[in-house]
């Protein structure tokens, strides 16, 4: 198995670790990078990618790939980097904190994957993706404001999404938490919103426009019933438009109250364990304008 890298250290690396295994490349590296700290800079700098500032931190010309790396810090990284003129990656290690991440990130910033607790050390406005899924947090203070590409914090312990960005320019997805409550959502969502496998009675602090799907709930049989799943026995306080298709279980709802008014896909419903369904198609088109068609399962 080989170790992934970003291009530039990937090269950098291979000069200096030529013919090693993984493990070998890891207690190598270990060793040089306490022993020839220096001769690894220089290295950075002969390919033109790293870039010294007058403080001691460097900047980095392009993606910085750091995956993989089995790193329990990123203060392991033999050099303080200041910016990433490019993305920033970090995922699948075993970090329990962002301490030692880069200052400034002008694409994405990607730490899935590892055992972070809190969102710390990350700049305000994201230029392109952020996705810190999978991950021990249980809150969304320290996230960036502002996240032009999409947002993910899918698979974390959050129960609560008060302090997510209060912009995204594409999707925002929080699938798979202990989520009670969407206040603290973005107001408008330019793609798609998902809130599925989470623990919400009410829809209310939703976006009142969501461009893309909004995926409330999905069904997989009577099995998902097991783990997280929401229970909304109406669509109140969620959105006014939907602009893609809406997924919802149908299992709960007493009622359609709160049912978006425009949908500019279809409408997938279903409901669990073969119960028989509470609500028509007709009832459906009586209260929203839907440009697609309507599945009920």
């Amino acid at each position: 198995m080989t170790i992934k890298y970003d291009s530039t250290l990937k090269l950098i690396y291979e000069s200096i670790f030529q013919g090693a295994d993984e493990e070998e490349v890891a207690r190598r590296l270990k060793e040089f990078k306490g022993a020839t700290i220096k001769d690894f800079i220089e290295m950075l700098d002969k390919k033109g990618k790293l870039q010294r500032r007058r403080d001691g931190t460097y900047d980095v010309n392009g993606t910085l790939d750091l995956e993989n790396l089995r790193l329990y810090s990123l203060k392991e990284i033999p050099l303080k980097i200041n910016k990433v003129d490019g993305h920033f990656r970090c995922a699948n290690n075993n970090l329990t904190s962002l301490e030692g991440a880069p200052k400034e990130v002008t694409g994405s910033f990607m730490c899935t994957s590892n055992r972070i607790s809190k969102l710390e050390n990350i700049q305000d406005t994201i230029n392109k993706n952020f996705n810190c899924s999978y991950n021990k947090l249980t809150s969304l203070e320290g996230a960036p404001t502002k996240v032009l590409g999409s947002f993910a914090c899918l698979g974390n312990k959050l129960t609560d999404i008060k302090d997510a960005p209060k912009e995204v320019g594409g999707d925002f997805r929080v699938s798979n938490n202990a989520i009670t409550s969407l206040e603290g959502s973005p107001t408008i969502v330019n793609g798609q919103f998902s809130c599925d496998r989470n623990l919400l009675t009410s829809l209310k602090g939703a976006p009142r426009k969501i461009g893309g799907n909004f995926v409330i709930d999905v069904g997989h049989g009577s099995s998902a019933r097991k783990t997280n799943h929401n229970r909304l026995t109406s669509l109140e306080g969620g959105p006014e438009e939907v602009g893609g298709n809406l997924f919802i279980d149908f299992a709960d709802l007493t009622s359609l109250d709160g049912f978006p008014k425009k949908i500019g896909g279809d409408v997938h419903g279903q409901e669990f364990e073969g119960r028989k369904l509470k609500f028509k198609k007709s009832d459906i088109t009586k209260i929203s304008n839907i440009s697609g068609k309507i599945y009920l399962y």
